[in-house]
Order: structure tokens, then C-alpha cells, then sequence
């Protein structure tokens, strides 16, 4: 996966290579609101993410239910990841506190999976003139 670079308007915006993966309700740790979406990622603290429960067949969303804590659509914000692991904690506010609470890991049956992906372009810069050679 590519970090893919935008101009618009004046404004880099960005998103993040390797930000989007899945996972299944046996990574959903209740306690402590782990989850465990894969290692090696890209996600660092205060980085923007959503949910949603996607078909991996199709590509479409998918049938099930998130973690109960968790809403579909809703921007979440990493607050920890470990890389090696990929364990990560999110919270629904920018001050990275607290620690959502779940009080499910969710339901779903094959072939869907919960997926995280970064959430949508940031922008990192603003310019008055710029070019790509």
C-alpha cells in the first residue's frame, strides 16, 4: 500500500500507508478495551480511525455487529500501538482520553470481519504554490 500525497485548494493532505486492516471478535479483548487489528501498521498516537464490519468477500459492508462501545462511522482516536503485537487502544476523544469501555466484542460470521482505517485525509501543509516533477 502506497501513502498517497493530494493537492487541493492550496492544502497537502495525506493518508497514511498501511492504515486499514481487519479483524475478528477473538481480537477483541473487553478488558482494558483491547484490540488487536494486526502488527506492523502504521497507526500512531492521535491518529484518526473508524470502524466497520466489512464482507471480505465482497468488499461491501458486511453483517454483524461492532463491539458494543464502538459505532460504525464514528472517528475514534488511536491512543496506544504496538507495532509488534498490534494491540491498539482507541478513544472518542481527541485528548486521546479515556479509553473507550466495551462491554462486547461484537458478533460475526464468515467472511466478515471488523475493519479500522484511518479516516480520512489530514492536511499536513498549506501552500501558495506547488508542483510535481
Amino acid at each position: 500500500m502506497a501513502t498517497v500525497l493530494s493537492g487541493v485548494s492550496g492544502a497537502f493532505y495525506y493518508k497514511p500507508a498501511g492504515t486499514l486492516s481487519t479483524f475478528g471478535t477473538a481480537d477483541v479483548t473487553v478488558a482494558g478495551a483491547l484490540l488487536n487489528v494486526g502488527a506492523n501498521l502504521n497507526f500512531k498516537p492521535g491518529d484518526p480511525v473508524k470502524f466497520l464490519v466489512r464482507n471480505t468477500q465482497t468488499g461491501l459492508v458486511g453483517a454483524g455487529t461492532l463491539p458494543a462501545g464502538i459505532t460504525a462511522g464514528t472517528a475514534y482516536y488511536i491512543i496506544g500501538y504496538n507495532a509488534s503485537t498490534g494491540v491498539a487502544t482507541v478513544s472518542a476523544s481527541a485528548t486521546l482520553t479515556p479509553v473507550i469501555t466495551l462491554t462486547t466484542t461484537g458478533t460475526l460470521a464468515a467472511p466478515n470481519k471488523f475493519e479500522i482505517y484511518y479516516s480520512d485525509f489530514a492536511a499536513v501543509s498549506e501552500v501558495r504554490d506547488w508542483s510535481l516533477e
